[in-house]
C-alpha cells in the first residue's frame, strides 16, 4: 500500500472515530448537544438550542480584548472532543471541524475559519462562533486601537486650591491630568513622577498625589512623564503656631482692696516664640471665695463684696496663672488733716506761700496719707491778710498775722498754722555769740571773724531789716550756709554752729528768698 493510500485511510478512520464519539456521547447524555468548555451544566443554551459552549483567546479578560492595528489573535474553536476528565473541549479549528467564526465588523477585525483574527482598523467588533448550528454562549468584544497617541502636556491641580497657608502636618492632594495628541485627556496621577524642590518642607508627593507638610518654608511641586513636565504649584508651609506657656496677672502677688471698691485685672499670655498677648477677655477667671468677690468679668473687673481674702486665677488652654491674693478690708476713714506751708513762718509782701493739706486715713489696720490740698475748704482768721486759694496758694494782701485752717468731710485740721505777712526784706544782719573779733586795721577790707576751738559752739542770729523800716528776728526762717563743712556744718534752724576740724575756716551766711546776709568767717584753732 502506498503512503498516499495510508494517509487517506488514517484520515477517514480518524473522521469516523470522532463522529462515533460524538454520537455515543449524545446518546449517553440523552441529547446530541455539546457541553460548555467551562464545564457549566446544561441550561446556558446558545443559538439553535442545546447545551452552549464558550470561546476564548489569549489575553481575553471579561470577554474583551484590545489590539493594535495589524495585530493578530488566534481564537480557540473546532469540533467537540472527549477529554480524559470526561469534559468536552473545542479542538483547534481545522479543515475537518464544523466551527464557523464570525465578526460583527470585519472592516475593523476579520477572522478566518481557523479562528485567526486580524486587527485592520480602529474601532470595535464582536467575535462569536457556531458549531453545527449552535452558537457560542459568549461573544468577545475586540477593540482595535488607532495610531499610537502621545502625551503632549501635563497639568496639575491641588486640593485645597490655596496652597499658600498650609499648616505643618497637614496634607495637599495633587491630581495630574495628561493631554494627548488625539485631543483626549486622562487622569495620570499614578503614572507620573512627582517632585518637590525642597524635601525639607515636604517629600515628593506619593503615587496618589498626596503631599505632607513637614516643616515651615516653601517648595515647588511638579509632575513629569515621558519628557513632559507640568506647571509648578508653590506650597508654602507656615510655622507652627506658638504655644501658650504662661499667664501672668496684673496686679500680681498680694493686693489690698477696700470693701465695695473695684479692681481691674489684666491677664497677659506668654508664648513659646517669646511674644505676649492680652488675654483678659479670653481667659477663664476664677475666685476661691466668691463670697469675698466673684471671678472678674470679661473686662477683668473684680468687685469686693465682703471682708476676707480670695485668690484670683486666669486659665486658658490648660495653662493657669499664679494666683493674686486679694484681701478686702474695711474702708478707711479720714482721721486728721495736717497743714504745712513754704516758706516757713513768714512771707514778705509781694511773695507767695504754698500751703499743703495732707489727710491721714485709717480703718484700724491701715494708715495712709492722701494729698487733700485741692479738696479741703481753706479758712483764715483774717482774710484781709490773706487766705489760700483752691490749690493752696497764699497771696499776701497786707501785712499782718493770720491763722490758716482746713476741713474736709467734717474733719478739721487738728493744728492750724499761723503766718506773718511782713514788709519786703531789705537786708539781713548776722550776729554771733560770742561776738566776732573786730575787723583788722586798714588796708584789709572789713570782715567779721569768729575764732573757735575744735568742738566749741556758737549761736548765730539772723535779723531782717525791712524796706519800710523796722526789723525782725528771722533766725528760724532763713536758710543757713557753710562754705566749708570740714570746718563746721551749716547752723541749725536755731542758729547753732559747732566747730569741727582744726586749721579749717568757713564762711557762715543766711539767706531768705533773694536776700543773703554778709558772712561771718569762722576759724577753727587748737584748743589750749
Amino acid at each position: 500500500m502506498s503512503n498516499h493510500q495510508g494517509r487517506l485511510r488514517r484520515h477517514f478512520f480518524l473522521r469516523w472515530l470522532l463522529m462515533s464519539l460524538v454520537a455515543a456521547m449524545a446518546v449517553g447524555c440523552g441529547d446530541t448537544e455539546l457541553q460548555q468548555i467551562s464545564g457549566q451544566p446544561p441550561g446556558n443554551r446558545g443559538g439553535g438550542g442545546g447545551t452552549s459552549f464558550a470561546i476564548t483567546a489569549p489575553g481575553v479578560v471579561n470577554n474583551a480584548v484590545a489590539l493594535d492595528i495589524g495585530q493578530t489573535l488566534q481564537f480557540s474553536g473546532g469540533a467537540a472532543q472527549q477529554s480524559v476528565a470526561g469534559q468536552l473541549v473545542l479542538a483547534q479549528a481545522g479543515a475537518e471541524t464544523e466551527v464557523e467564526w464570525s465578526s460583527s465588523n470585519p472592516s475593523v477585525a476579520s477572522i478566518t475559519n481557523s479562528g485567526l483574527l486580524t486587527a485592520r482598523a480602529a474601532g470595535q467588533a464582536d467575535v462569536s462562533a457556531t458549531v453545527n448550528g449552535r452558537r457560542s454562549s459568549n461573544t468577545i468584544r475586540v477593540t482595535v486601537r488607532g495610531a499610537e497617541v502621545t502625551l503632549q502636556s501635563i497639568s496639575i491641580a491641588a486640593t485645597p486650591s490655596n496652597t499658600s497657608n498650609i499648616a505643618i502636618g497637614s496634607t495637599v492632594t495633587f491630581v495630574a491630568t495628561g493631554t494627548f495628541s488625539d485631543g483626549s485627556t486622562s487622569n495620570i496621577t499614578n503614572s507620573v513622577t512627582w517632585g518637590s524642590s525642597n524635601t525639607t518642607v515636604g517629600a515628593n508627593p506619593s503615587s496618589t498625589g498626596v503631599f505632607t507638610a513637614s516643616a515651615a518654608g516653601s517648595t515647588n511641586i511638579t509632575a513629569a512623564r515621558n519628557g513632559r513636565t507640568s506647571n509648578v504649584i508653590v506650597v508654602t508651609v507656615q510655622p507652627a503656631a506658638p504655644t501658650l506657656e504662661d499667664i501672668t496677672l496684673d496686679p500680681a502677688g498680694n493686693f489690698t482692696l477696700y470693701l465695695s471698691y473695684g479692681l481691674y485685672f489684666t491677664a497677659t499670655g506668654h508664648y513659646s516664640d517669646g511674644s505676649t498677648a492680652d488675654l483678659t477677655a479670653s481667659v477663664t477667671w476664677s475666685s476661691t471665695d466668691p463670697n469675698v468677690g466673684l471671678p472678674p468679668d470679661a473686662n477683668g473687673f473684680f468687685d469686693a463684696l465682703n471682708l476676707g481674702s480670695t485668690e484670683i486665677r486666669a486659665s486658658l488652654d490648660d495653662v493657669t496663672s499664679d494666683p493674686t491674693t486679694v484681701t478686702v478690708r474695711p474702708v478707711p476713714t479720714l482721721q486728721d488733716i495736717v497743714i504745712t506751708f513754704t516758706p516757713v513762718g513768714i512771707v514778705e509782701m509781694g511773695q507767695t506761700a504754698q500751703f499743703t493739706a495732707t489727710g491721714f486715713y485709717s480703718n484700724g489696720i491701715d494708715i495712709f496719707e492722701v494729698d487733700l490740698t485741692a479738696s479741703v475748704t481753706w479758712t483764715s482768721t483774717d482774710e484781709t491778710v490773706g487766705i489760700p486759694d483752691s490749690d493752696g496758694l497764699f497771696v499776701p494782701q497786707m501785712q499782718g498775722w493770720t491763722t490758716i485752717g482746713a476741713s474736709y468731710e467734717g474733719v478739721d485740721a487738728s493744728t492750724p498754722v499761723s503766718i506773718d505777712v511782713v514788709d519786703e526784706i531789705e537786708s539781713i544782719v548776722l550776729t554771733s555769740n560770742p561776738p566776732p573779733s573786730p575787723p583788722p586795721p586798714p588796708p584789709a577790707p572789713p570782715a567779721q571773724v569768729l575764732y573757735l576751738f575744735s568742738g566749741e559752739t556758737a549761736t548765730f542770729t539772723a535779723t531782717a531789716n525791712f524796706v519800710g523800716g523796722g526789723s525782725m528776728n528771722v533766725t528760724e526762717f532763713v536758710t543757713w550756709n557753710s562754705s566749708n563743712p570740714s570746718a563746721g556744718e551749716a547752723p541749725s534752724s536755731t542758729g547753732e554752729f559747732t566747730a569741727l576740724q582744726t586749721g579749717q575756716s568757713t564762711d557762715i551766711t543766711a539767706t531768705r528768698l533773694a536776700v543773703t546776709s554778709d558772712a561771718i568767717t569762722v576759724i577753727v584753732s587748737v584748743a589750749p
